[in-house]
């Protein structure tokens, strides 16, 4: 027996965003990875240059008013997770959960959790191999090797459960609004990784997919845009190899001849226009004999 009535019908769907990600300019980038990889914003540098000051300032016997701390400054641990997360292309959660013995030196290569934790949570998934740059070599090698996590918790606060960093949200924000960039996430730095992998023309859909952990290859589409610029080329060749050709082929414009002139035939002259005088004289003409008589 069926339902007199569909209850799912009133039921809408949640909209979604045209685009659930973005990717960062070259500039926005630039901004970035110089503000990581300069010590002067950690705070550590910040912290000895005001002792530093203040010493100074007391032994000249200088009044000197005290500074506060900026929000923007990272400490050292904070600066490398963003810094090995804009370089590999790491999810936030695989950079903060990273062991130390889940790095392969020797391969060049780090073991991470190949399922999404936020998509499927308390799901073990396979692990997958992700190759590590130079790069990000070497900001592993100024990490020191205090605890079986890469960023362990450390610090007066109170330690989380896991042991390791569980938030990066916070001081990202802070540095995004230093740095006047736009609302761009922290899985954005994913986005764009990927994006400038996909630019390449040598990278193919697998490599893509091995690369970020991405168990299907339609994921790995998306940011194959190398595809797309060689697409663009042709075309771009298909147009200019077309007005070339006009531009060498013969493109004098004719020019118009002069219609020959047609001679009119002489017609008939016509009378000018009589005066008041000429009409006058027609009519006393035209008058009876008496008429003319009294006239005169």
């Amino acid at each position: 027996m069926g339902l007199k009535e569909n209850f799912c019908t009133p039921v809408k769907r949640n909209k979604q965003p045209k685009s659930i990600g973005i990717w960062m300019e070259d500039a926005q980038q630039a901004r970035l990875i110089a503000f990581l990889s300069d010590p002067k914003n950690r705070h550590d540098h910040w912290w000895e240059e005001e002792r530093r000051a203040r010493r100074e300032a007391k032994r000249h016997g200088i009044s000197r008013e005290e500074l506060w701390q900026p929000p923007y400054l990272l400490s050292d641990q904070m600066a490398h997770a963003l810094t090995l997360l804009f370089i590999s292309g790491l999810r936030s959660w695989e950079v903060m959960a990273l062991r130390w013995d889940t790095i392969h030196a020797r391969s060049q290569t780090i073991s991470v959790l190949q399922t999404k934790l936020g998509a499927n949570p308390g799901v073990v998934g396979e692990t997958k191999r992700i190759y590590i740059s130079e790069e990000v070599q070497a900001v592993l090698d100024q990490i020191p090797e205090v605890s079986e996590w890469v960023f362990p918790t450390t610090g007066t606060w109170k330690k989380s459960k896991s042991g390791h960093m569980e938030n990066m949200q916070d001081s990202w924000e802070r540095v995004r609004e230093h740095l006047s960039l736009p609302k761009i996430r922290l899985h954005d730095y994913r986005h764009t990784a990927a994006s400038e992998a996909g630019d390449h023309p040598a990278v193919s859909v697998k490599d893509l997919q091995a690369a970020f952990g991405w168990k299907t290859e339609q994921t790995a589409n998306r940011y194959l845009h190398s595809r797309e610029k060689a697409r663009d080329l042709r075309m771009q060749d298909v147009t200019t190899q077309r007005m070339n050709r006009l531009s060498r082929s013969d493109a004098t414009i004719p020019q118009s001849e002069t219609p020959p002139r047609v001679r009119k035939k002489p017609g008939k002259k016509r009378n000018p226009p009589e005066g008041r005088d000429s009409l006058k004289n027609t009519a006393i003409k035209n008058l009876p004999a008496r008429v003319k008589r009294h006239e005169s």
